[in-house]
């Protein structure tokens, strides 16, 4: 029987884990992971956290910029607003 081949396209580092879980399930599977730089190495680093919660601000901003639907974004805003805005009350 042959092994099956599995492209995982894109992903990052989930992708790299997803190739890796394939492999942990079928050992002889061919997982093969489709964002690596062409030398073949990967490069795995941590996100800055104040650039993940900017982006995260930026998004629930433009999230709610046509008004709050009470979706779990909007309430999301919602509280992180009423935390930030706490240093001027």
């Amino acid at each position: 029987m042959n092994a099956p081949r599995i492209a995982i396209l894109g992903g990052g580092i989930s992708g790299l884990a997803a190739a890796h879980r394939v492999r942990e399930l079928d050992p002889a599977a061919n997982a093969t992971e489709s964002s690596r730089p062409e030398s073949g190495a990967s490069v795995v680093a941590a996100a800055d956290a104040n650039d993940v919660m900017r982006e995260q601000l930026y998004y629930l901003i433009e999230h709610v910029g046509s008004g709050i639907c009470g979706c779990r974004d909007c309430k999301r805003y919602v509280r992180a607003r009423r935390l930030l805005m706490e240093v001027f009350a």
